[in-house]
């Protein structure tokens, strides 16, 4: 991942000199398009490691088992005002089997980046927001309110509920 960067860690000083946009991107920075490939990675459990016969023998968690523990913990994650918040409960889509998604943010930045389980097939969505006029801290955002629109939408148009 090229254009990702990792400044700090979280709860922790930074270590060392950090860039000079450190103060505006907090632990680091991204793309919209590298957290889709990443979650694509996660959703189609596609890690480019050992084989499972191998990774086994060396004692180690096979592809298969940490895709199912990273998919389980961001199926359960408590932030989904974002890009679940239309695709689940009573009034969500029919077809959708499960949403993994990841939120970020910071005062002007909203982010999330999902995988959307449909028994048609799986879509991954990543949106990111940036120089947003509204910065609270609401499940109201004006940023994640519009990402929660424009995955409802992507969800109808391409995986419409049966």
């Amino acid at each position: 991942m090229k254009n990702t960067w990792l400044y700090k860690k979280v709860f922790q000083p930074a270590e060392g000199p950090m860039p000079a946009d450190q103060k505006e991107f907090g632990l680091g920075k991204t793309t919209a398009r590298e957290m889709a490939g990443l979650m694509e990675r996660f959703a189609t459990c596609h890690q480019g490691t050992a084989p499972a016969a191998a990774a086994a023998a060396a004692g180690i968690p096979t592809d298969q088992a940490l895709c199912a523990a990273a998919l389980h913990m961001l199926e359960v994650q408590f932030y989904r005002d974002c890009l679940p918040r239309y695709l689940e409960g009573a009034d969500a889509p029919k077809g959708i089997t499960a949403i993994a998604n990841k939120t970020g943010a910071l005062d002007h930045v909203q982010n999330d980046v999902a995988a959307v389980f449909t028994q048609q097939g799986t879509i991954v969505l990543s949106a990111f927001t940036h120089g947003n006029a509204d910065t609270s801290w609401t499940a109201d955002n004006q940023a994640e309110v519009l990402m929660a629109r424009l995955a409802k939408a992507v969800v109808a148009a391409w995986a419409p509920g049966h």
